[in-house]
């Protein structure tokens, strides 16, 4: 049975992961193309099973990290994309 403690972990985990699924979605109608996205039916596949872990914080830390870095760096791509698009009287991005 999972601890108070493994529920908060997991549903930051489980935050995470569906920030990245939801950015997976608002990237598909831009005019690149990220590698990492093709492994999105692995990120769908471990979602599933979070509710069953025991994860510790370091971890989750870590994993926090990378996501909040990776949503930095999406950030820029997507402030380029809107100027491109823009420059090209066709913005898309709100």
């Amino acid at each position: 049975m999972l601890t108070h403690v493994d529920l908060l972990l997991n549903s930051r985990l489980r935050n995470c992961l569906q920030t990245i699924l939801e950015l997976k979605e608002e990237m598909n109608g831009l005019s690149f193309d990220l590698i990492f996205f093709d492994e999105i039916s692995v990120i769908r596949n471990f979602l599933r099973q979070i509710d069953d872990m025991s994860l510790c914080e370091d971890d989750v830390r870590r994993i926090e990290g990378a996501t909040e870095q990776l949503l930095r760096e999406l950030n820029g791509v997507f402030d380029k994309s809107a100027k491109l698009s823009a420059d090209r009287g066709n913005f898309r991005l709100q």
